[in-house]
């Protein structure tokens, strides 16, 4: 057989060079067209019962919806107020027919982190397969199948800096699924994204969240500070203050040259409130009024004091307004 012609995509090559770099087995790794796509995978061959909780990506509430049509049973555990779901929850809701349970590492709003190792512990000697969506924490944090105690593993390398609409199934890969053909440039690319990840400033970029967290609350009064009591992502901060606009807040902020979106990414547009606030008990106002701070290293002290003057400032004119 005639080797392919230079740049010409390869999909075994991106999946042995991947492979190696995540010190995986080349059978761990299955190459997708981004983060949603992996979870449309692990997912698809879900039956009977399945288990996962209300503040998902939207991908996997799709997706879910979409097993939901094909007659399976779809269960969402309850979650705490900020966010997470109690491994004695899981271990309750757990049946004979349970074949998967889809739980996200770190919620893309609030930053909330799931106790991923404690769930997993819950599901030990249950058939059910566990799939991570580990989009958000991929770049702070060890998210292997085997580090995490999950079956699957979804990722997206342009969380990680990579190049957009590729990402990875990591783990027990679907039968007969094709792994994404990549070109050497592309596959350069992702391998920089991976070796380009951050644990290493997770700390100090924690650090500048929790400043900022505590310079806001004191010079806002009525500020609420989402998924606060406990493990969160590093660089996101989801705030609100109540009876104040959500959308004028960040034209406020936006037009200081501080970038900042109401509720996620993936929902900007919608003018619904966040599903994600919503399931913590949120009200609908409180949800609209909701704003998320994220960035990738640490902030300067400076930074800080213009992003509170300047939320502080918008606060008090739009409350004036009534």
């Amino acid at each position: 057989m005639d080797a392919a012609p230079p740049g010409a995509p390869d999909a075994g090559r991106a999946q042995r060079e991947l492979a190696a770099a995540l010190h995986l087995d080349p059978a761990q790794v299955l190459l997708t067209a981004g983060g949603s796509a992996a979870n449309n995978l692990a997912l698809s061959r879900a039956r009977g019962h399945v288990i996962s909780q209300p503040t998902e990506h939207p991908s996997v509430l799709r997706a879910l919806e979409a097993l939901e049509a094909g007659g399976v049973e779809v269960e969402f555990l309850p979650v705490d107020r900020r966010g997470a779901v109690a491994p004695a929850a899981l271990a309750r809701a757990l049946r004979a027919d349970t074949s998967l349970v889809a739980l996200m590492h770190g919620n893309n709003e609030t930053g909330c982190l799931q106790p991923i190792p404690a769930l997993a512990a819950a599901l030990r000697g249950h058939p059910a397969r566990l799939h991570v969506d580990a989009v958000q924490t991929a770049p702070w944090f060890d998210v292997r199948p085997g580090t995490l105690g999950a079956d699957t593993v979804s990722v997206s390398f342009h969380k990680l800096g990579g190049p957009p609409g590729v990402g990875a199934l990591l783990g027990r890969r679907p039968p007969a699924a094709p792994s994404l053909p990549l070109t050497p440039d592309v596959l350069a690319g992702v391998l920089a994204a991976w070796a380009a990840r951050r644990p290493h400033v997770a700390a100090e970029v924690a650090d500048s969240r929790d400043r900022l967290q505590a310079a806001l609350a004191a010079r806002v009064p009525g500020l609420t500070v989402h998924a606060a009591d406990g493990p969160r992502l590093p660089g996101i901060l989801s705030v609100s203050c109540a009876g104040v606009n959500g959308d004028a807040l960040v034209l406020e902020l936006e037009a200081s040259g501080i970038a900042v979106g109401t509720g996620s990414a993936c929902a900007s547009g919608d003018p619904a409130p966040s599903h994600v606030l919503r399931a913590l008990g949120v009200s609908a106002a409180a949800a609209r009024a909701s704003l998320r701070f994220s960035w990738e290293s640490p902030l300067p002290e400076a930074v800080v004091e213009r992003i509170v003057e300047t939320y502080a400032r918008g606060v008090e004119r739009l409350s004036s307004l009534g």
